[in-house]
């Protein structure tokens, strides 16, 4: 006797419709992402420059740099760009993992990383949670059904 595969469950239309919404935020987050991660940049450029037209143009006699103090600020750089290079990343893979119907646990993570980033990776976060929490939502998943 042949045993044919379970079909894949069902996936209610509002639930396929809130995990397309869902991709589509975590794409949007990303792109939040990469803007601050673009803002990081631009400031570290625009501090470097000023610290070293500040250089050029001090008196001899002044002990004061602040090439001194921009040398303790480089440090923050890469604990503010790391971390939202990170949330970009996470983001995109999240949204590609929706529309995939896999990796649920994963976009859970990103769901939770995300609430940090008020008020948009909140509200993206908690929706994400209570969407990937539904039995449906569950059941396609554990199937690892393809997006219909």
């Amino acid at each position: 006797m042949e045993s044919h595969p379970a079909p894949p469950p069902e996936l209610e239309p509002r639930d396929a419709q809130h995990l397309r919404l869902l991709a589509i935020g975590h794409v949007v987050l990303a792109g939040f992402c990469c803007a601050g991660l673009l803002f990081v940049v631009g400031h570290w450029y625009v501090m470097s420059a000023a610290v070293e037209f500040f250089d050029r143009i001090k008196p001899p006699n002044i002990d004061n740099s602040p090439s001194a103090f921009f040398e303790t600020l480089q440090l923050l750089y890469p604990l503010f760009g790391a971390p939202m290079a990170l949330l970009l990343l996470g983001n995109l893979l999240s949204a590609h993992f929706i529309g995939l119907r896999q990796h649920r646990t994963f976009s859970m993570v990103v769901a939770v990383c995300n609430l940090s980033q008020a008020p948009f990776g909140t509200a993206l976060g908690v929706c994400t949670l209570l969407v990937l929490v539904r039995p449906g939502v569950r059941a396609v998943y554990a199937f690892g059904a393809p997006p219909a």
